[in-house]
């Protein structure tokens, strides 16, 4: 009886001394010899004190009551007994031990996505961890993306993502400078956008400035045969309407300036960013949990119709340069490009599913890409073909809309995923109104209610036509 209460006795104090010892970081590493001597120390302290505890509350268990050494004696020798069954029976797991130990806030994936989160949570003195994978973002959306911010979009909630992503950047200097970074920035440039619809898009393309102009967008709309007033380099053959800004409304940012500038603010309010790789929702032991995997979110989370779709950009040069071009998108054939450093990159509407590795598709350019391109620039005949890049859009296949909100199968899980080309422009809005519903349970500033999870679960869909 009394070997079985020590051993009780012991691994309560264990548990309760290791926690405490794991907060204050007095455990020098996670090899299990380290773990193993820390059990025989507590187990040594706990054991005498509970032989102690037995022999002054159990007396009729012993003929004598025995003096202060041979009571150390004794629960000495019952700790040898209890080493040998430690040693061969106990053999500590470091893994199942950090599971006592349980986080604030934990997010999967360290993009664009996961970053602006961690940061708006941070903000809210939440106790944050991000955990990616790849901290070098190789393969990750939004350093391979074109960088473009927008609000020219058809449903309203993009619109309001759009414009909010405008005002956080233009502010970017306050909102993120810290001790070591006093003046980041994010490289903007803008020159705003201008999307050209032929008459089969017309119609759609009108009901959008309604939208546009509810949401106060500031956007200007002309007919197609008065482009080249506005846009002399343009061949309006085929255009029935295009809708621009010159506002310096929209534009485009340095992708991993901007995801830098982030991540370094959410550092300095308390946030911290871990390499590891998931694989399962189950090894997080988390007050709340937020996915924002990307491309991958469904080896998370399997009833969410996210999955990697592979977009190549090239790299052309022309002799003629025009520096103030504004990202421009030919919806006719889907192309579209903006100019950068001396020479301009332009992106193929052709996208592919299950792709094996992210080498360019290179038959895009000559079959497509040029020819719309010099169809529609009639400078761009001159096009030399100078490189190319293939990135991932994290694409719902449903609706081509974001997925984000709480997912219903879950008491604590979150998720941000699905934005088909968006994150990088949405990611402000999407992390503070993530933070809001977390911290609040519902969305206090742009209500984004219609991309929750159970719109995808429930197969309704809600189309974003506008993709790029």
């Amino acid at each position: 009886y009394d070997i079985s209460a020590c051993l009780v006795g012991s691994e309560m104090c264990i548990r309760d001394s290791y926690i405490t010892m794991s907060y204050r970081g007095l455990c020098p590493s996670s090899n299990s010899n380290d773990y193993f001597q820390y059990w025989k120390m507590l187990s040594l302290m706990a054991t005498t004190l509970y032989s102690g505890y037995h022999r002054q509350h159990h007396r009729d268990f012993y003929v004598d009551e025995p003096g202060l050494e041979s009571l150390k004696s004794k629960a000495q020798k019952e700790q040898s007994i209890i080493f040998d069954y430690i040693e061969k029976n106990l053999t500590p797991n470091p893994d199942k031990m950090v599971k006592l130990i349980m986080d604030d806030v934990v997010i999967i994936g360290g993009g664009i996505i996961g970053t602006a989160t961690a940061y708006f949570l941070s903000k809210e003195g939440r106790k944050v961890k991000v955990i990616e994978r790849d901290p070098t973002y190789k393969i990750a959306s939004f350093p391979l993306s074109l960088g473009g911010f927008r609000r020219q979009f058809f449903q309203k909630e993009n619109i309001l993502l759009g414009k909010f992503a405008r005002e956080f950047i233009f502010n970017l200097p306050i909102h993120l400078k810290t001790k070591k970074n006093p003046n980041p920035t994010a490289s903007m440039v803008p020159n705003g956008y201008l999307l050209m619809f032929g008459p089969d898009k017309a119609e759609e393309q009108y009901k959008a400035l309604e939208n546009h102009k509810e949401c106060n967008a500031g956007t200007k709309n002309i007919k197609g045969s008065e482009l080249k007033n506005i846009f002399p380099y343009i061949n309006n053959e085929g255009i029935e309407t295009a809708t621009y800004t010159d506002n310096e409304t929209e534009g485009w940012i340095d992708p991993f300036l901007f995801h830098g500038a982030l991540k370094s603010k959410a550092e300095e309010l308390g946030a911290k960013f871990i390499k590891g790789e998931v694989k399962s929702l189950s090894e997080i032991n988390a007050k709340t949990i937020v996915s924002a995997a990307g491309c991958w979110t469904k080896e998370l989370l399997d009833d969410i119709p996210v999955v990697p779709q592979k977009h190549t950009v090239f790299k052309v040069k022309c002799p003629k340069y025009i520096k103030e071009m504004p990202l421009t998108g030919d919806l006719t054939s889907g192309v579209y490009w903006r100019p950068e450093g001396g020479e301009y990159l332009a992106g193929s509407p052709i996208s592919t599913f299950d792709a094996k590795d992210l080498e360019p598709d290179w038959s895009h350019y000559e079959e497509l890409v040029w020819p719309a391109l010099a169809k529609r620039v009639p400078i761009f005949e001159e096009l030399k073909l100078t490189g190319a890049w293939a990135g991932y859009y994290d694409c719902n296949k449903l609706d081509n809309n974001a997925v984000v909100g709480k997912h219903p199968k879950y008491e604590n899980v979150y998720m941000a995923s699905g934005f088909t080309g968006r994150g990088l422009m949405q990611a402000p809005g999407i992390g503070r109104a993530l933070t809001e519903l977390i911290t609040t349970g519902k969305y206090q500033t742009i209500d984004i209610s219609v991309f929750d999870v159970e719109r995808v679960l429930n197969s309704t869909a809600r189309p974003e036509p506008y993709v790029l």
